[in-house]
C-alpha cells in the first residue's frame, strides 16, 4: 500500500493526518468513485494477464490532491482471474518503503483491475487497507495507475517499462 504522506516540513500537520488516513475525508460518503474504479467490476472481460502487462514499470507517484509522493515499482507477471500478479514497493523520498501485492479481478486487453493489499509487514506510515488498483496500458506504451486507497491519497502514476 502506498505511504500516505509526503514527508516535507512544509506540509502542514492536518494534510499530513488525511493522507494517513487519520482524518477522514470531508464529504457525505456518497461520493462517486473514480472514473477508473467505476467501471470495474470483477467479472468483467478475460480472466487473464495480456503479455503486453508483464515486466517490470516504474514511474513516480501523485496523489489525487497533485502532491508528489514518491515512486512505485510494479513487478507485473501472468496469471488468471483471482491469483497474485502484481507485486509493487512504493518509495517515499528514499526513507519509507510500502510493499503490496495485487490480485486479479478482471482484465481486457489495455486494462487490468484489481484487489491490492499489504504484502507482508505493514511498513511505518504505510496504509493497510485494501484497494481497488487499475492499470491503463495507454497508446504511448506506458501504463497508468490509479488506486481508490483513500488513505494512501488516491494516488495515480504513470509508469514506463523498466524491465
Amino acid at each position: 500500500m502506498l505511504a500516505g504522506a509526503v514527508l516535507l516540513p512544509a506540509v502542514p500537520a492536518a494534510v499530513l493526518l488525511y493522507l494517513l488516513g487519520v482524518i477522514p475525508p470531508s464529504g457525505g460518503g456518497g461520493e462517486e468513485p473514480p472514473a477508473a474504479t467505476r467501471s470495474a467490476r470483477p467479472d468483467a472481460g478475460q480472466a487473464a494477464v495480456p503479455p503486453g502487462f508483464t515486466g517490470t514499470w516504474s514511474g513516480s507517484v501523485v496523489t489525487g490532491n497533485g502532491l508528489a509522493n514518491g515512486t512505485m515499482s510494479s513487478v507485473i507477471a501472468g496469471g488468471g482471474k483471482g491469483d497474485y500478479v502484481i507485486r509493487t514497493t512504493y518509495d517515499v523520498l528514499g526513507t519509507v518503503q510500502c510493499h503490496s501485492k495485487a490480485k486479479l479481478l478482471s482484465s481486457t486487453a489495455d486494462r487490468l483491475v484489481l484487489e491490492e493489499s499489504t504484502d507482508g509487514e505493514r511498513g511505518a506510515l504505510c496504509t493497510s487497507a485494501t484497494a481497488t488498483v487499475t492499470y491503463r496500458l495507454a497508446p504511448d506504451g506506458k501504463i497508468r495507475f490509479a488506486s481508490d486507497d483513500a488513505g494512501g491519497g488516491k494516488p495515480t502514476a504513470t509508469l514506463a517499462r523498466t524491465g
